[in-house]
């Protein structure tokens, strides 16, 4: 599987709570041009990101690549 062009997978609370949890199974994961996963508990201020993050677990039988990062970022 491939993930580009800015696509997020995200399992987050925006703030509260506890963040879920995101399972990626397959042969091979991509993330290219600026790709993300994120398990969070959203912004970090004093009355935001309470809780925990969620799991993040990748099962790639082939490989795991990441390449590089958005040249916008």
């Amino acid at each position: 599987m491939t993930f580009a062009n800015k696509s997020v997978i995200r399992a987050d609370t925006q703030g509260f709570g506890d963040a879920g949890n995101v399972l990626l199974q397959g042969d091979t994961l991509t993330l290219k041009e600026g790709a993300r996963v994120d398990v969070n508990t959203g912004r970090q201020t004093a009355t935001t990101g309470k809780g925990h993050g969620g799991t993040l677990t990748i099962t790639a039988k082939k490989a795991i690549l990441i390449d590089g990062q958005d040249s916008a970022q």
